[in-house]
């Protein structure tokens, strides 16, 4: 270094100079002597000089951290990634493009996290990052698909571009595999969330074909896989109902059949194209029911399900789930079909003890809704819809029960025997439960099953004061065998101690 002048780097570079090079990295007059100093540090690659050169990613002129950045870059110590990593951070976006080149060079995991960060900076940064990230290769497939929806929209692309580039690295088998299997398995999403994962695996291309025919026959991954296949050109047998399904091929899986129906009730389970398989199950006809019946109650796809076997006319399985979730699905699946489904829905009427006991053990808040909404009285408000009007049978006194309308059941005199008491042994089952139950819960749950079990009382005596008029009726009114219930029944109250 000259007495008067600025330090002479080139001279020292020619020299190999490595100490002359690390004092003129802080020489404070001039940031183009650092520079040059940095880059000649860099092309002699001495490890005596990382430490310093650490030191100048904190030098106040951008010029000065980017050849430092890039002196770093070379060298082959184990130091260096660590403050590389750092320097994606700066400010200065020709600093972290700089720092995102020094990484890919590395190809060190350990920059990862932060490189997928980098993605959200400007074009330059983010371009470097991911080709860094690609170079990284198979270490980087699961962070970046975990970072992907969490990103910007243009770091989202770059992921995608990513793991893409990773996958098609035809020199790394390794990578191609891990990627192609990572992104195979988010095909489960819906079709807007699947598709750039499909169109990552479509720039994979070849390698990623065979993978893919075997998630033809993955019951949630099959129309991302089915339509991935299709975009690179590849064609299925005829027969292979899952492959036509899962590309939207309705009308082929309607000619294919029974073979059709597992894949199209797949497409029902996870709400792709819906309304299309519904349709489809329904052409295809009788083969679909027995499946759709087995699919009841087995996720979303239920209610659409629920829909199929209205539509086909299939009336038990829906009057069984009128005691479900699906229940409002299953009232207009029934209503769907009309009057054949009138005299199975009468039969329903008679189903109060199952009605009962699957109630027991709600919370006050349940119980309410599911005796106002779910089994007998779903029977009674899919009747009400049918246009079906009440007679003075038997069966218009079990539907009048099934609305707590206990009143007018008694008013049809004989016929309401059964049902009013099989609606007090219902009220009696709930009030043993509910007085019973161990209310170790807040105080306002408490104070709802106190009320309920104030209102089941009410509902009781209710009940008790029907039966009471019909037990009046003359003897030729009533048949013996409805006598004989009457009388067993006062003696089972009388038993259980009721003072209604």
């Amino acid at each position: 270094m000259g007495i008067f002048g600025s330090p002479n780097v080139g001279k020292m570079s020619e020299k190999h100079d490595v100490r002359g090079l690390i004092k003129a990295l802080s020489y404070k007059k001039d940031a183009a002597v650092r520079k040059a100093a940095s880059e000649a540090l860099g092309e002699l690659a001495d490890p005596r000089a990382v430490e310093p050169l650490i030191g100048a990613l904190w030098d106040e002129d951008a010029g000065v951290r980017v050849a430092a950045v890039q002196a770093l870059g070379n060298m082959s110590d184990g130091r260096v990634t660590e403050p590389l990593i750092d320097a994606l951070r700066d400010d200065d976006s020709r600093v972290a493009m700089a720092a995102a080149e020094a990484l890919g060079g590395r190809a060190d995991a350990r920059a990862i996290e932060q490189l997928i960060t980098a993605l959200g900076h400007s074009p330059e940064v983010r371009e470097s990052a991911l080709a860094a990230l690609v170079k990284i290769g198979a270490p980087a497939v699961v962070p970046l698909i975990e970072a992907y929806g969490y990103e910007k929209k243009a770091a989202n692309e770059a992921i995608i571009s990513a793991l893409g580039r990773i996958g098609a690295a035809r020199d790394r088998p390794g990578a191609t595999h891990k990627a192609t299997a990572a992104l195979i398995e988010r095909l489960e999403y819906t079709p807007k969330f699947r598709e750039p994962f499909v169109k990552a695996l479509v720039e994979i291309g070849e390698p990623a074909i065979e993978p893919l025919v075997a998630a033809v026959r993955h019951p949630a991954r099959f129309c991302g896989a089915a339509e991935a296949l299709k975009r690179l050109g590849w064609a299925p047998e005829d027969e292979d109902a899952w492959h036509w399904v899962g590309r939207g091929e309705y009308k082929k899986a309607i000619s294919l059949g029974a073979p059709a129906v597992e894949p199209l009730i797949a497409r029902l389970q996870r709400n792709d194209q819906p309304r299309r398989a519904l349709e489809a199950l329904v052409k295809i006809g009788e083969p679909a029911i027995q499946p759709l019946r087995a699919s009841l109650g087995d996720g979303s796809g239920s209610v659409l399900a629920a829909e199929a076997l209205g539509k086909l006319g299939d009336v038990e399985p829906l009057i069984a789930k009128l005691w479900g979730p699906e229940r409002e699905a299953a009232v207009t699946a029934l209503v769907g079909i009309g009057s054949p489904a009138v005299e199975p829905l009468i039969a329903g009427l008679r189903q109060h003890p199952n009605h009962a006991q699957a109630l027991l053990g709600l919370s006050a808040q349940g119980f309410v809704r599911a005796r106002r909404t779910y089994g007998t009285a779903s029977v009674a408000e899919a009747l009400s819809k049918l246009g079906w009007n009440p007679d003075h049978s038997e069966a218009g006194a079990w539907y009048w029960a099934a609305k707590g309308d206990y009143e007018k059941a008694s008013a049809l005199g004989a016929p309401s025997v059964n049902p009013l008491i099989a609606a007090w042994n219902n009220v009696n089952l709930w009030l043993g439960g509910y007085s019973e139950w161990d209310w170790d819960d807040d105080a306002d749950e408490r104070a709802a099953r106190r009320d309920i079990v104030d209102q089941l009382r009410d509902e009781q005596r209710v009940i008790v004061e029907a039966l009471h008029k019909v037990a009046q009726l003359h003897d030729e009114a009533l048949t013996p065998a409805q006598r004989k219930s009457l009388e067993e029944w006062n003696a089972e109250r009388e038993r259980k101690g009721d003072e209604t």
